[in-house]
């Protein structure tokens, strides 16, 4: 019983906050905060994981979000793509799929995942892996 009062509290709580916050509006003459100094005229629509691939992909992407009006996607990257110790030239599809989707003028949220190569992993699951301590996980990040 505690425990739901406790949660029902929270929610109203932030539920109050945020609409303090968006009802203000522009007479609120109370002190600036960071938040407040970023310039934000409403909420952006962002896309997770669309179709970017290859060129083909690229191209139905951003002609299909362009008319929605979404500049923001996320898409991700795999160490256990690049190998143990990867070169510059092991980057070459991710950095021509970033300067492609740039180009069409998307923000764009690089996700690194949890995965590495096999030499890497100490544990592997079926989604990722457990990256040993001293697996090169850093000088990738680094190259990336």
């Amino acid at each position: 019983m505690l425990q739901k009062l406790i949660i029902v509290v929270l929610v109203l709580c932030v539920a109050g906050g945020a609409a303090f916050w968006y009802l203000r509006g522009p007479s609120y003459t109370g002190p600036v905060t960071w938040v407040e100094q970023i310039a934000w005229d409403g909420p952006e629509l962002g896309m997770s994981f669309p179709p970017v691939t290859n060129a083909r992909d690229r191209r139905f992407t951003h002609h299909a979000l362009a008319g929605l009006g979404i500049r923001h996607i996320r898409f991700a990257e795999n160490w256990k793509r690049r190998g143990l110790a990867p070169g510059p030239e092991d980057f070459n599809s991710l950095v021509s799929r970033i300067s492609g989707l740039r180009d069409a003028g998307f923000d764009i949220l690089l996700t690194v995942q949890a995965d590495g190569p096999d030499e890497a992993c100490s544990v592997r699951g079926a989604h990722g892996c457990v990256i040993r301590p001293d697996a090169p996980f850093e000088a990738y990040l680094r190259k990336l």
